[in-house]
């Protein structure tokens, strides 16, 4: 009896049935931590992240948060959620060169040089909270509030933007000061590097992937940390596209937003906007004064 054929007969299918597991084990488990995206101290729903306490009804979270992750703050009415507390973030003035970086830009974004002189600009996203205060001031119009504080600000007129930035003494940035802080002086391709597009530093395809089904609104300003620059502004990929004024003082739209699902989306590209949409925020830049 050949002993060295009989083993391999038995050895050889235990090894694939090994080797198909271990294959099925990696591909779940790929799979998990990309589908990850929520920041430690939140709570995972199908596609958002709530604060623990709180529940995913008509895709906002719901009900009054036991505690706030790190880096925002409990609402009163507690009912109203968490909020991220809004910093002015100094932006040193400089050049980077603005081009194609790979296949699916090449058509998109024209070779250029960015210069800018130094500015202030927002570290989150205007969100409702932040925007109520204003109408409790009397400065602001008011609109259609939204059922949770910490949310970017959606669903309103550039005018409108435009206004409320100039009664917190600051006007929208342009697009070439929104490109420079989201790249850099380095160039990046994503505000916080040059790879690593994954769901945990950017909120994006939360409608039809690859983040998530079904998702109706963007995410809390701020609550992918992960996806932050260097300097502290989050937010730069994704979640809202956000309101700028370009070389014509058109208003353009820059950086993706939760609905995206391309890499190319999130990347430093403008378009011109017209109206008003549930994707469409906004945040502040300031010069800075002598």
């Amino acid at each position: 009896m050949n002993l060295g054929a009989s083993y391999n007969r038995v050895l050889h299918p235990t090894i694939a049935v090994t080797l198909v597991i271990g294959l099925a084990l990696s591909a779940y488990l790929y799979s998990h931590r990309k589908n990850q995206f929520c920041s430690p101290g939140f709570i995972q729903t199908k596609t958002r992240c709530c604060a623990p306490g709180q529940f995913l009804q008509d895709g906002a979270c719901r009900g009054s948060p036991h505690s706030c992750p790190a880096g925002f703050q409990l609402e009163n009415p507690k009912s109203a959620g968490c909020f991220a507390q809004n910093k002015r973030v100094l932006i040193s003035g400089g050049s980077v060169s603005l081009g194609p970086t790979d296949w699916d830009s090449a058509e998109v974004v024209k070779s250029r040089q960015i210069t800018v002189k130094s500015f202030l600009i927002d570290s989150h996203e205007v969100t409702a909270q932040r925007y109520a205060q204003c109408i409790s001031s009397g400065l602001c119009p008011p609109v259609d509030p939204a059922t949770e504080s910490g949310l970017p600000l959606t669903g309103i007129e550039p005018v409108t933007a435009q206004s409320f930035c100039a009664h917190a003494g600051g006007r929208l940035p342009t697009s070439d000061e929104w490109t420079f802080a989201a790249m850099g002086q380095n160039a990046r391709r994503y505000p916080w590097g040059a790879h690593g597009l994954v769901c945990r530093r950017a909120v994006y395809g939360l409608a039809n992937g690859p983040c998530g089904i079904g998702g109706v609104s963007p995410e809390w300003a701020g609550a992918r940390p992960s996806g932050a620059t260097k300097d502290g502004i989050y937010n730069l990929a994704g979640n809202v596209s956000e309101m700028t004024l370009s070389s014509s003082r058109d208003i353009a739209l820059m950086g993706g937003n939760f609905r995206s699902q391309s890499a190319a989306s999130l990347k430093s590209w403008a378009m011109l906007s017209e109206g008003a949409s549930d994707e469409i925020g906004f945040r502040c830049a300031y010069d800075i004064q002598p």
